[in-house]
């Protein structure tokens, strides 16, 4: 590799990324491309090669790298296993996850999503479309191989009933407008800075390993569905009001003068779509880190949204109908309106 700071970042991708290096090199070209456009991310660095990618081997006990000429000397190959590594520079920052959450983080947050997608619109290439992910909501009904992990009959049952839920909604649901999006925003890769005011803003963001091009409310619903899991700052049925008020405005959903007029029908819009993939992405979360943990019971990471996740997904999907998320919605999204109202009488 080439010379390495002391803050830059080593990814070695596992074996099955490694067998195609095409996934990684286009998402190296996307982090240039965000980078471009003013989005702060990691960037790639190349080795002394020029190589944003590079091969490396493992025998079960050393590391080596592969020399860009091996087994072209008729010798063959040295003996291990093959693993792409590459290197990143080191975004500091304090991940959303370590910080109390507001509903102004929340509300940023929708904002940076927003710009994310608009960063995206003149990217596309082929990899991102054919690419089948088992974190992707698109291909949720994937986790019914693996209710067999969970424990309790409720579960199994409530994960069912948003599956069928989910796949009733599907057809509709990907007429919807589509394009890149990141796939995976949530409070592990969200970076934050603390600004002059003393406060947490958003400022960065990580890891585009499940960036695919799809339906943008996927994205919303995946990015309201962690913040909810993580909300201790309120009612969390109440955070998507937070995220869809930041992410409207951004992606200007509307002209600003309708913004009341449109308001109360935006929610209940909203609310409508969103609510079954919200609970889908709370099953895919739940039901993948049960089964995993079920293989590996070493790795608890995967089990990092469990404890508040089975009583969200139990309230949000038996107790909180749709009409009631609508109007939870709309008090929040009122709110805003309110504040800007206020501020702007108050600068006339």
């Amino acid at each position: 590799m080439g010379r390495m700071s002391s803050t830059d970042v080593l990814q070695v991708l596992n074996s099955r990324q490694s067998q195609s290096s095409r996934f990684a090199s286009a998402q190296n070209t996307l982090y240039f491309h965000l980078l471009d456009r003013g989005i702060k991310t990691s960037r790639p660095m190349p080795d002394k090669e020029g190589r944003f990618l590079c091969p490396i081997r493992c025998d079960g006990t050393q590391w080596s790298l592969v020399e860009e000429n091996e087994g072209q000397d008729g010798k063959g190959q040295s003996e291990g296993k093959q693993y792409m590594v590459r290197l990143f520079t080191y975004v500091p920052g304090t991940i959303f996850y370590d910080v109390p959450s507001t509903p102004a983080l929340f509300h940023e947050i929708g904002e940076f999503l927003a710009d994310l997608q608009i960063a995206m619109e003149d990217y596309d290439d082929p990899v991102f479309r054919i690419r089948r992910n088992i974190w992707s909501l698109e291909y949720l009904d994937v986790i019914e191989r693996y209710v067999f992990v969970l424990k309790e009959d409720w579960q199994v049952e409530t994960v069912r009933d948003v599956l069928d839920a989910f796949e009733r909604s599907k057809p509709e649901m990907m007429q919807l407008e589509q394009g890149m999006m990141h796939g995976d925003v949530n409070d592990q890769n969200i970076l934050l800075r603390k600004g002059e005011d003393g406060e947490y803003h958003v400022d960065a963001v990580l890891d585009l390993g499940d960036t695919q091009h799809s339906v943008y409310l996927l994205d919303l619903a995946v990015a309201i569905t962690h913040l909810m899991i993580e909300c201790k700052c309120m009612d969390p049925l109440e955070t998507g009001g937070h995220v869809l008020a930041g992410y409207a405005r951004k992606k200007k959903m509307f002209p600003e003068e309708q913004w009341g007029l449109i308001r109360l029908g935006i929610a209940e819009l909203f609310s409508l779509k969103v609510r079954a993939l919200i609970a889908g992405r709370l099953s895919q979360v739940l039901v993948i880190g049960a089964y995993t943990h079920h293989l590996h019971p070493s790795n608890t990471y995967v089990l990092t949204w469990a404890a508040r996740g089975w009583e969200l997904l139990r309230r949000f999907w038996h107790e909180c109908p749709v009409e009631r998320l609508a109007q939870l919605w709309k008090n929040v999204l009122k709110s805003y309106e309110e504040r800007q109202t206020d501020a702007g009488s108050g600068s006339s």
